[in-house]
């Protein structure tokens, strides 16, 4: 019987931290696109700001900008996130934005 129930608990901090992995996975792409959205709309005013823009939304967001891309109005971000506890220790998103 103890063993049953320390199978369980294995399986549900397993389980834990598999959802924490995928919440700050999907928090850090949203973080990305808010950035590259951010760094685009500076773009159009010039490319200078662009990618200051895209890192004062990152920091905002609670990600680091690890690089930032600019080719005309296009901007392409990547930034990451550190995941608590055990697991790979950061996650990565890449995003991009500018017109279609």
């Amino acid at each position: 019987m103890l063993a049953l129930i320390a199978v369980a608990v294995l399986l549900a901090a397993a389980g834990a931290v598999v959802a924490a992995i995928a919440l700050s996975q999907s928090q850090t792409s949203q973080a990305a696109d808010l950035s590259a959205l951010a760094g685009a709309e500076a773009a159009v005013d010039g490319q200078d700001g662009a990618c200051s823009a895209a890192a004062a939304v990152a920091g905002r967001s609670g990600v680091t900008l690890l690089s930032c891309e600019v080719a005309g109005l296009d901007v392409q971000v990547v930034v990451v996130r550190a995941v608590l506890g055990p697991g790979p220790g950061q996650v990565a998103a890449t995003a991009r934005a500018g017109p279609p």
